[in-house]
């Protein structure tokens, strides 16, 4: 099911050969990437730990890659999931850096009468071709994965940094230290929707060229995505990881594959398990595709201007018990904390329409809803209703699973100002839009009613979780 729109769209085959190249090519690292005693830098330095994240109260609101070097999140030797949640900006945003091990510059030549040239293995075959080493070397790497909301794709900022360089004396190549190029591998993993299937992951680009004087150099990659719907997809969308954990290199002029058809690479230490990312064709928003990293916390911030009456129904509601509070994860940008997590303490979206109307009447639209039993409004409106400039609004929302109909006791209704709840209104359906907010229940076609919405769908409980942060 995978393009393979260049040569560095790879997959699980292509990583047990550059694995295999990397224990046949690379002096100075044993096969699983550790240095051994001839490489005493990367022993000797002291052990570089994830830079100090400024405590947020939500995820940053930006598309944008991280300019900063700060913004950058160092990965760990062992790259823990803590450590890739790190990176996290927001769900569009994620950056990370990585220091690789030092290891050999191991490169192949072709030799005529003496003299040396960089071999093109393709057309040079095997017969005449040797390798040599330019030096030992370590590499730097910043990496931002970013992008709009609506594109069924990623940008992905990559800035490479040579450090430690060793030239070897003896090195026969024809520049003694030539740029060398190198190329991140993107790959897709399997989708957790579909077992053994993996989308579509066609990647666009090209090499770095980085000199081994220390000059960082730039360049971009767009990797889109693609998959085929199945029976097995209720919604749509498909959530998957994307790998990094291998780059190509060889010396500008020369050819990224060996005379034995491998992959010359190394380890950037970047990941271990990818950037998990999920993507779905027209079910956050009808007509609209994208992509968002699910991990990250989507957090609607309500502020009160132009809308106090609605933030301040919203703030006494989750004082007297209702979800949706949020709170982040001390040390992270962009995840929740357990404490509101699980346990009926976040909210999740109902695309159901059945659904949304049952809470709409539980609430205020009967002589038995909230708003009847118990008459509530801001200063600007009456308990009983009846004013045209006023509207009852309930928290938590009606397009949610947790609104009126299942959680009548933690829910409030209360009449406010029109004007202030449809820009409420407005807001949570610009955020259930660009944050991607999905639900995963899907519609069965039998009818449904305001007092029994059930038959109309089946529930399902992978839909996005969200959260409510209301500014002071």
């Amino acid at each position: 099911m995978r393009s393979r729109s260049q040569w560095f769209a790879f997959d699980s085959r292509a990583a047990t050969l550059a694995a295999a190249t990397l224990v046949a090519l690379i002096a100075g690292c044993g096969g699983d990437g550790a240095p051994d005693a001839k490489s005493t830098l990367s022993t000797q330095e002291p052990m570089l730990r994830p830079a100090a994240v400024v405590q947020v109260d939500v995820p940053a609101i930006t598309q944008d890659k991280c300019q900063n070097d700060a913004d950058y999140i160092f990965m760990s030797e062992d790259t823990s999931s803590d450590n890739q949640q790190l990176a996290l900006v927001n769900r569009h945003v994620d950056c990370r850096s990585g220091l690789s091990d030092q290891f050999d510059l191991y490169v192949e030549l072709k030799e005529k009468d003496g003299v040396y040239s960089y071999a093109n293995p393709q057309v040079d075959g095997t017969g005449d071709v040797v390798s040599d080493s330019i030096g030992t070397v370590r590499f730097r790497t910043k990496m931002s994965v970013y992008g709009p909301y609506n594109r069924l794709s990623k940008r992905v900022a990559v800035s490479v940094k040579a450090e430690g360089f060793n030239p070897n004396l003896e090195y026969k190549g024809p520049v003694k230290q030539p740029l060398i190029k190198v190329m991140p591998i993107f790959a897709c993993g399997e989708s957790q929707e579909v077992s053994g299937y993996t989308p579509e992951c066609t990647v666009a680009g090209s090499p770095l060229s980085v000199p081994l004087n220390g000059g960082e150099v730039s360049s971009e990659y767009t990797i889109t995505f693609n998959w085929v719907q199945t029976a097995e997809l209720k919604r749509d969308a498909l959530t998957f990881p994307v790998k990094f954990d291998t780059f190509a290199f060889a010396p500008d002029g020369a050819s990224f594959q060996s005379a034995y058809g491998q992959t010359i690479s190394f380890y950037p230490r970047l990941d271990s398990s990818g950037i998990l990312v999920r993507c779905d064709r027209g079910v956050a928003h009808g007509g609209e595709n994208g992509c968002v990293f699910p991990q990250a916390a989507a957090v609607l911030t309500v502020s009160p201007a132009g809308a106090e009456e609605y933030a301040a129904h919203i703030m006494e509601a989750q004082a007297a018990g209702a979800p949706g509070k949020f709170q982040m994860k001390p040390g992270f940008r962009a995840i929740a904390d357990d404490s509101v997590r699980g346990n009926g303490l976040e909210l999740q979206r109902t695309q159901i329409e059945i659904m949304r109307d049952a809470n709409r009447y539980a609430s205020c639209g009967s002589s038995s809803s909230l708003i009847s039993q118990n008459p509530k409004a801001s200063a600007s409106c009456s308990p009983t209703g009846g004013v045209a400039t006023c509207q009852c609004d309930e928290y938590p929302f009606a397009s949610t699973y947790q609104g009126a109909f299942e959680l009548p006791s933690t829910t409030s209704a209360k009449y406010i100002l029109s004007a202030h709840n449809a820009k409420g209104g407005n807001d949570l359906l610009t955020f259930y839009r660009q944050q991607r907010v999905i639900d995963r229940s899907y519609e069965t076609g039998q009818p449904g009613t305001r007092v029994d919405p059930y038959p109309a769908f089946v529930r399902e409980y992978g839909g996005d979780a969200f959260w409510v942060h209301v500014t002071q």
